[in-house]
């Protein structure tokens, strides 16, 4: 896996009368190695449907004149640059004139796009299940191979819209589900990904040369509430990618939630952001050299290859102040990345994936992710099916569905000394001795927090704006529920918002002894949602409560990032301290980097995979190295002086 590419779109519009009357091969590859840039995703097509080579099977561009695509590949590979081929399957304009192609939604609209749409990315959708379009794409795949030496293929556009289509439907009443059910039809359409990227991996192998195949589409941690595992379909391909614009509609949020699930398991996973300030296609902008910095900084921390995305100008010239800006960042890089290639991850906590697949909803899986990257904890978001043995602690957030086998699976881990933590509606009698009751009568309710219970938070009943749950439990009671005098209604208020504390409730809010901490109220979701810090202190209690021996913590403001991986008895421990700012009605702008002084890192003496005798950190970055301080109770420790954005510090 090469850690320094670039994903290069050409998105070109058959209107566009000069394509790549200005393409230079040997400086578009000069470009490239001035960078440090080492692969390459180079266009095939495009989603105009347009080829950029000489095809027999789709339509070249009309006013390209010569073999773009491979002129790139022959001079890319005399420069030891792979380039694998991007293809885009499900939005190609030339090929959606086909309307029989066209996924179908239930507004009866072929593709899902009005003929007056001028919307961004309204493209007409093409359907995956439909046949005689999957011959179309294997034709296209097979006369690239044929023609090509292809280092790989980068398939694009890999998701279904509910689609009901005329074999969409035949397939499902086939299968017994029901087309009218939204939740039998998007378990087609997960049937349908997993169908088209084993049929065309098959076809890609039946060529004979072993080639690398992905499939970008929506990656989200999640299992399905059906059971349909993400992981069976991640499987189809050579390596995970995650495509995360923070600018774009992603945000800051997406990439350490994706990444905290797909590097679990120490596979080959790459980073995507872009050099837009917006997002893809967005011409003549330049994301700020903090924030290229932030971002790639977080993907090599996180174990992954870095990938930025750019746009090729139509007439095929490079955008020079975007490599030189690239270049700057990958140069930095080059330098860490013999440090991360091939290390493992650290993770003391598993967070069992909370959202259901058919609602999308991931507030819960967003909140403990904050919560634990501003607290310092390392951890991994997992499936209910992981072996839960693998971590010093498990947290069930708001709505993990404890059933029969999940419960036998937490008492056993339990039994040989696991710790676990669970809000709101993962309960369970038999293995965490919490019985869901009922919905609590009250929304929003309170908290009650007596003085000394939890450092620096004082004796208050804390709001908590999403309705909670009645549960009951004989573990000790830390906390209640309290309740307020009334709902609000429109016939009974009190001031502009909800009812102000009445009384104690009987029931338990916080319940914890030396095993088990649980909490009835969802704080995972109101904490990403309200944003309340006192959900978090109230968390972090729990937490501190039970996870006695953490491998790494560190002593640094809540902004910023800390992840921890392992490489030859080694452990590497990376510090990121960027600040993105809400500086616009919809995105996050990071211009700035604050440089945090004297952090502190202390490391548990009681971990396996570490050699006797730990006694120096080094600053990867500047060669600098320290002692590190036997603080006694089975930790070391170093405090780093200065920490400017990006550090990573080797212990050994």
């Amino acid at each position: 896996m090469r850690y320094r590419q670039i994903h290069l779109d050409f998105h070109t519009a058959p209107v566009i009368g000069d394509v790549g009357v200005d393409f230079d091969v040997k400086d578009f590859v000069q470009t490239l190695k001035d960078a440090h840039v080492n692969s390459i995703n180079i266009f095939a097509k495009c989603h105009h449907g347009m080829c950029y080579y000489p095809t027999k099977i789709g339509k070249m561009h009309p006013s390209l004149k010569y073999d773009l695509m491979g002129q790139m590949i022959e001079e890319l590979h005399k420069n030891d640059i792979t380039c694998p081929i991007y293809f885009p399957i499900g939005w190609e304009e030339d090929a959606a004139d086909h309307t029989e192609w066209l996924e179908m939604g239930e507004d009866g609209i072929p593709g899902h796009k009005k003929p007056d749409d001028e919307s961004y990315y309204s493209w007409r959708k093409l359907c995956l299940n439909n046949s005689a379009y999957k011959e179309y794409i294997k034709a296209q795949v097979a006369e690239l191979i044929d023609n090509y030496e292809v280092d790989g293929f980068w398939f694009d556009i890999i998701f279904q819209r509910k689609c009901i289509c005329d074999e969409c439907v035949a397939e499902m009443q086939a299968e017994g589900l029901d087309p009218k059910k939204e939740r039998d039809v998007l378990k087609h359409d997960e049937q349908v990904l997993y169908k088209f990227q084993r049929e065309i991996n098959d076809f890609v192998a039946s060529k004979g040369k072993n080639i690398p195949t992905f499939y970008n589409s929506s990656w989200a941690p999640n299992n399905g509430a059906d059971g349909f595992e993400i992981d069976k379909r991640a499987a189809l391909q050579d390596h995970m990618e995650i495509e995360s614009l923070p600018s774009g509609e992603w945000g800051y949020n997406h990439f350490p939630l994706f990444v905290n699930y797909h590097n679990r398991n120490n596979g080959d996973v790459i980073g995507m952001n872009g050099k837009f300030h917006l997002s893809w296609g967005d011409h003549g902008s330049l994301k700020n050299n903090e924030a290229l910095e932030y971002e790639c900084f977080r993907m090599i921390a996180n174990g992954c290859a870095c990938s930025v995305g750019d746009q090729l100008h139509p007439r095929g010239y490079m955008n020079k102040a975007a490599y030189a800006r690239i270049g700057k960042v990958y140069s930095e890089i080059e330098k860490l990345e013999k440090y991360t290639e091939g290390s493992e991850k650290v993770a003391d906590i598993g967070v069992v994936v909370s959202t259901d697949f058919y609602t999308r909803n991931t507030f819960s899986d967003e909140g403990v992710m904050r919560m634990l990257m501003e607290l310092h904890y390392t951890f991994d978001f997992i499936p209910a099916s992981e072996n839960l043995r693998r971590y010093k602690m498990i947290i069930l957030p708001d709505k993990v569905n404890v059933d029969g086998e999940l419960s036998v699976k937490l008492k056993e881990y339990i039994e040989a000394g696991g710790k676990v933590l669970a809000t709101y509606r993962s309960t369970d009698k038999d293995s965490l001795d919490v019985e869901y009751i009922r919905e609590s009568d009250y929304e929003p309710s309170y908290i009650c927090i007596d003085d000394g219970l939890i450092k620096d938070v004082e004796s208050l009943e804390y709001v908590c704006y999403v309705r909670g749950a009645y549960v009951k439990s004989s573990l000790p009671v830390k906390a209640y529920v309290g309740d307020p005098y009334y709902n609000r209604t429109a016939d009974c208020f009190s001031s502009h918002r909800h009812f102000p504390f009445n009384k104690k409730s009987e029931y338990p809010a916080i319940v914890l002894n030396d095993k088990i901490a649980y909490c009835s109220f969802p704080l995972f979701e109101d904490y990403i949602v309200n944003g309340n810090r006192v959900y978090r202190d109230i968390i972090g209690y729990m937490i501190g409560e039970l996870l006695d021996n953490p491998t790494v913590m560190v002593e640094a403001p809540t902004c910023a990032e800390v992840t921890v991986r392992r490489k030859a008895g080694k452990q590497y421990v990376h510090i990121i301290s960027y600040i993105p700012e809400r500086r616009t009605k919809t995105i996050d702008v990071v211009d700035t980097k604050l440089p945090i002084l004297n952090t502190k890192i202390y490391m548990s003496k009681d971990v396996g995979y570490m050699d006797e005798g730990y006694t120096k950190a080094k600053l990867v970055r500047s060669g600098e190295t320290f002692d590190l301080v036997d603080e006694g109770d089975g930790k070391l420790s170093v405090t780093i002086p200065v920490i400017d954005g990006y550090e990573c510090v080797e212990l050994s």
